[in-house]
């Protein structure tokens, strides 16, 4: 049972890292695709941008992305796409960790 909860250890560690590591692509891709918006989007900067290309419905992000062209709009859905997925994915991989914890900690003898 010793090795069971020192493998559990070990992935919980390696989670957490990549949990960690989430939002530092995520926002590494949105970052690509400012870059490529060019002129038409730095008055705005980069945390407006990257609001606007997460939540288009929220304020007027849609009205931003609608002026953009249809190469960086299509783009920003796919990121975003991806983002929903993987986010979906981490909390699913949480849960399952959460679950497999208690279920050790009930089977592990006192």
């Amino acid at each position: 049972m010793k090795t069971l909860e020192t493998l559990y250890q070990y992935v919980f560690i390696a989670s957490a890292v990549s949990v960690r590591l989430y939002p530092i692509r995520a926002y590494w891709r949105i970052y690509g695709l400012y870059k490529c918006a060019g002129e038409q989007i730095k008055k705005i900067g980069f945390f407006w941008f990257s609001f606007y290309v997460q939540s288009p419905d929220f304020g007027r992000g849609a009205s931003v992305l609608e002026a953009l062209s249809r190469d960086i709009q299509a783009r920003a859905s796919t990121i975003r796409s991806q983002q929903t997925r993987e986010a979906s994915a981490i909390l699913a991989w949480i849960v399952f960790l959460i679950v497999l914890g208690t279920l050790l900690g009930r089977l592990s003898p006192r």
